[in-house]
Formats: C-alpha cells, sequence, structure tokens
C-alpha cells in the first residue's frame, strides 16, 4: 500500500464517496497499515483541533459533560468503550451492507431524539417510532432482488447518505456539550468527531467496517488520556 496513493484515494472520496466505494478492497495487512496510517493523522489533527477546541469552549461558556467530574471516571470509560460498536453499526455499517441503510437510518432517529430531544414519553414514541419505521423498512428491502431499483438510487445518493451519516455522527457529540452562548461558531467543538467521522468512513469503505471499528476504538482510547 503506497501512503501517497492512499492519500489521493482520501481525497477523491472526500468529492466522490461512491468512486472510494468501487475500489478494490485491502486485503488485511494493507488494511491493518492503512489503521495506523488512519490513526497518526487523527492524531495530528487532536493536536491542531484540540487547543481551538478549547478556545471555543472559553468563548461560548461550553462545558464538557465529562470534564467537569459530575460523571465517574468508570463511568466514562465505559461509555468511550461501549458506545463505539453501536455507533458504528449505526453510523457505517450500511456502507458495506446497503440494504442495512434503512435500519441504520431509523437507528440515527433513535439515538439523536433522545440525546437532544426535551425529556419526556412523547420524545421516546417520536425516537422508537422513527426506529420502528426503519426497521419495517429494511424487513421489505432485505427482500427486493438484487441489482434493481433500491441499488440503483443508493448508487445515485450514495454520496449524500455518506456525508450525512459523517455530519450527524459528529453532530451527535454536542450533546456532551453544555453552551451558554449558541452560535455556529460551536461546531467547532465537535473537530475532533468530524475528523474521526471521515476518517472511519473512508477505512470502512476501503478495508471493511471492522477496520473502522478498531480505528473508533483507537480513537477513543487517545481521548480518554488527553
Amino acid at each position: 500500500m503506497n501512503v501517497l496513493d492512499e492519500a489521493r484515494r482520501f481525497f477523491a472520496f472526500l468529492q466522490s464517496p461512491s468512486a472510494t466505494r468501487r475500489l478494490e478492497a485491502l486485503d488485511t495487512r494493507q488494511s491493518a497499515r492503512l489503521l495506523v496510517l488512519a490513526a497518526l493523522v487523527l492524531a495530528a489533527v487532536y493536536a491542531v483541533a484540540v487547543p481551538f477546541q478549547q478556545r471555543v469552549a472559553i468563548a461560548h461558556g461550553a462545558t464538557n459533560l465529562f470534564d467537569d467530574g459530575s460523571i465517574p471516571q468508570g463511568v466514562i470509560i465505559t461509555l468511550a468503550l461501549v458506545m463505539v460498536p453501536i455507533e458504528e453499526l449505526i453510523f457505517r455499517l450500511w456502507m458495506r451492507r446497503p440494504r442495512a441503510l434503512p435500519l441504520c437510518a431509523g437507528g440515527a432517529a433513535l439515538l439523536m431524539t433522545l440525546s437532544f430531544g426535551p425529556a419526556g414519553q412523547m420524545t421516546n414514541w417520536l425516537a422508537f417510532g422513527a426506529f420502528g419505521m426503519g426497521c419495517v423498512i429494511w424487513a421489505r428491502v432485505r427482500k427486493l432482488p438484487p441489482d434493481g431499483p433500491y441499488e440503483a438510487w443508493l448508487s445515485r445518493h450514495f454520496g449524500l447518505w455518506v456525508w450525512g451519516s459523517i455530519l450527524l455522527f459528529a453532530g451527535l457529540h454536542l450533546s456532551n456539550w453544555t453552551v451558554d452562548t449558541l452560535s455556529p461558531a460551536v461546531l467547532a467543538l465537535v473537530l475532533p468527531q468530524l475528523a474521526l467521522g471521515l476518517m472511519a468512513s473512508f477505512v470502512c469503505l476501503r478495508a471493511g467496517f471492522r477496520w473502522a471499528v478498531a480505528l473508533h476504538f483507537a480513537n477513543n482510547l487517545f481521548a480518554l488520556t488527553l
């Protein structure tokens, strides 16, 4: 695996995720190298993004719920590890298993609604209703013949779904913060998660879903040391 070639493929992925989908999959050794490369890139992003993130947090009175001491360290570590497979199943499994998209979209709706919706029974009904609808659509889609209208539709809009998934993944992590002053600048609080979403999506398409999970685990373990 040539590092420069993979860098070019990553920038091509940013322009057209569907082009990455059509590339030949990497073998195990190549996938491991890509994982290390992606982890190094994320570490470099953290070196730049975290100080900027801290300045934005101070300017807007933002507090990270995991840094204010209200949550025990053991709970934080458990959540950081347990949420990895859950988030990867919701936001990236469909990239390798396209027919799972309705199920993953329902899971994303469930997670986003529970994270940002007002506490109450109505929010719970909406969240689980959206997930249930995703399950129903998935049950129908998975029985469709291969190479039919669904695959054609997804191929046309694959890039939009990838970018939507990346942005939702990053946006989800705004729920980790309490903010005094709302403005577009607070989006900088999730720059590390945006970078992770980009790299994990690329790794998922190039190497496979399990490698995206491994990258997410490595990222969270690194973040716990900061």
